[in-house]
């Protein structure tokens, strides 16, 4: 799938102008028909089919109409799968503990993508979630400096309610929650949301819940946005019990690894060890996670060597450091999801494994696969996937071919992916 943030940096690096990445953004991201882009654009047919024909001149492609569009999708996705391809797989085992690069340093290449302020992300992750939940948006858009406003409809059991969104860079004050009010009673609008990437004022929260504000403005941080949707409560009871079941809270031993990396001039594998000094294998990893050209890592041991254990206490320790940043009204870490493989070994495709996770193991009232796959792309999930080699001994050759095929899936632009294996 073509990510949106792989569209803009790939529009930005073809020099597109302004509208020019609207119509692509629309045609290529979200896929929409001719009609609908020009009806959400507000501009005649003429003018749209102007905008493509640069947007094919900046990627020099040429033909007819229908194979511009196609030439131009599959140079995008070669691109797309391109990009993955660099964004190079770490494996660690124990207890040789071994990290492999994919390709040697000489040959690797590292993609820097241009900076964007923390409103470009609340309001590229908004949309891109609002898309997700099938939010329909209106036309009314206003862009400023610290602020955007979008106007809404969100589905409900008769029709439809009209919601004004106002997203706010930086700390949502008391004066955001007046100028909301102002503007939903000017645009006549249902309900009014002020969202906040991170930080939301004391004197904001309790402005939204005077008698006549209730029910009609409300305040939120972008997770706990998310929140409204995506409830893993239970999931979070499960792993925490499952945790004192298998006395890991008190019996946990950290595990030791080394890593190898390739000398380019010597070509002689340089052995660095992850020890007591330097905080064992849970600290390497904490570092991989704050790395975001790596997406995937796999932790390689013999049976009984404590791999199930450390993806157990991992989970647990960072699910402790994402409540105590959900109690605070911080933003969140990434939410460990540890998924047995074993218990899944039937299951033939990515999406069927995460729906028996999410629906049926867990009742997590997820909206759909949809909603997980934009919660992973967002980096709001930390996938830990543990005994590949368990689930593979019930499996011939060409069924574990295609699982592992299914499961690197995962491992998209923004993911972090565990996967521990014999």
């Amino acid at each position: 799938m073509l990510t949106y943030n792989f569209l803009v940096q790939v529009a930005n690096s073809y020099g597109l102008s302004a509208q020019q990445m609207e119509v692509f953004l629309l045609k290529f991201g979200e896929n929409k028909p001719n009609e609908e882009i020009t009806k959400q654009l507000s501009i005649k047919r003429d003018a749209y089919l102007k905008r493509m024909s640069e947007v094919y001149k900046k990627f020099k492609i040429n033909g007819q109409n229908r194979g511009k569009e196609q030439q131009l999708r599959d140079l995008l996705i070669a691109k797309s799968q391109q990009q993955s391809q660099l964004k190079s797989d770490f494996t660690i085992s124990v207890p040789t503990r071994i990290i492999k690069p994919r390709q040697p340093i000489s040959q690797q290449v590292q993609l820097i993508a241009l900076p964007e302020s923390d409103l470009q992300k609340l309001a590229q992750q908004m949309r891109a979630w609002f898309d997700t939940l099938g939010y329909h948006f209106e036309r009314y858009q206003v862009e400023q400096e610290n602020y955007f406003e979008w106007l809404i409809n969100v589905p409900a059991s008769r029709g439809y309610i009209r919601i004004l969104v106002r997203g706010i860079e930086g700390e949502a004050q008391i004066s955001d929650v007046m100028a909301l009010k102002q503007t939903l009673n000017k645009q006549n609008t249902d309900q009014g949301w002020l969202i906040s990437l991170r930080r939301i004022s004391q004197a904001a929260r309790i402005e939204v819940k005077k008698q006549e504000n209730k029910e009609r403005l409300l305040c939120y941080t972008f997770d706990e946005l998310l929140d409204k949707d995506a409830d893993f409560s239970r999931y979070f009871n499960w792993l925490e019990n499952e945790v004192k079941l298998r006395c890991i809270d008190q019996m946990y031993i950290p595990l030791l690894n080394t890593s190898e990396e390739l000398d380019p001039i010597k070509h002689k594998r340089i052995v660095s060890p992850h020890n007591r000094q330097n905080g064992w294998l849970d600290e390497y990893i904490d570092l991989w996670l704050d790395d975001p050209s790596k997406q995937h890592i796999s932790i390689l041991g013999e049976f009984g060597m404590g791999k199930t254990n450390f993806a157990f206490h991992y989970a647990w320790t960072a699910l402790q450091r994402y409540q105590n940043a959900q109690r605070h009204g911080l933003e969140r870490p990434r939410l460990p999801l540890i998924i047995l493989l074993q218990d899944f070994a039937k299951v033939v495709s990515v999406e069927s494994l995460f729906c028996e996770f999410f629906f049926r193991k867990h009742e997590i009232p997820l909206p759909g696969y949809s909603a997980f796959e934009q919660l992973n792309r967002m980096g709001k999930l930390l996938l830990i996937l543990d005994g590949f080699d368990e689930m593979a001994l019930r499996m011939d050759k060409q069924q574990i071919t295609n699982n592992f095929c299914e499961l690197t899936k995962l491992a998209v632009p923004g993911a972090k992916v565990i996967v521990t294996c014999h």
